[in-house]
C-alpha cells in the first residue's frame, strides 16, 4: 500500500480537528511566533506554486508510480533545469510550511516526517531507474543539477 494512502486518514483527521475542535490539539500545539507562522504559510503556498509548475513541465510524463514508459523523455525544462526532483522539494515545502504555520506536532511528525521518509527511500530508486534508462545523458544532468535544491556555483 502506498505511504500516501496511509497518511491520508491521519492528515484529514488532524485537519478536521484543527478546523472543528482546535482545543483538542492544544496539548500538541507548539509555541511559534505569528511571524514564523505566516512565513510557513508563504512557504507552503510557494510549494503549491512549484508543484503546479512541476506538473506543467512534466506534461504527459507525470506518473504517481516510478516507471519509464516507451519513448520517455528526460525532462530538463522548468524547475527540472536546476533540480532533479522538484516535486519532492514542493512536497517538503508544503508539509514543512503547514507544520510551521499550524504549529501542530502531529503535522510535523506525521505529515512532514512522512514526506521526508518517502523522499529518503524513493529518491535513490528513482535515480537508479533514470540512470539505467538515460545513461550518460542522466549522469551529465546529475553533474549539473541538485537533487532537491539548485546547486550553488
Amino acid at each position: 500500500m502506498p505511504l500516501r494512502i496511509l497518511f491520508l486518514p491521519v492528515w484529514i483527521g488532524t485537519l478536521g480537528l484543527y478546523l472543528l475542535r482546535p482545543e483538542v490539539l492544544a496539548p500538541v500545539t507548539l509555541t511559534v511566533p505569528m511571524g514564523l507562522r505566516w512565513a510557513g504559510l508563504a512557504v507552503a503556498a510557494a510549494g503549491v506554486g512549484l508543484l503546479a509548475w512541476v506538473h506543467q513541465s512534466l506534461g504527459v510524463w507525470f506518473s504517481h508510480r516510478l516507471r519509464i514508459r516507451e519513448g520517455h523523455a528526460l525532462i530538463m525544462v522548468g524547475p527540472y533545469k536546476a533540480v532533479r526532483h522538484p516535486m519532492y522539494t514542493a512536497f517538503l515545502m508544503i508539509s514543512g510550511g503547514l507544520f510551521l504555520s499550524s504549529a501542530l506536532l502531529p503535522i510535523g511528525v506525521v505529515v512532514l516526517g512522512g514526506v521526508i521518509a518517502v523522499v529518503w527511500f524513493r529518491t535513490p530508486k528513482e535515480e537508479r531507474m533514470l540512470t539505467e534508462a538515460f545513461g550518460d545523458e542522466y549522469r551529465r544532468y546529475v553533474a549539473r543539477t541538485g537533487a532537491l535544491f539548485p546547486k550553488l556555483r
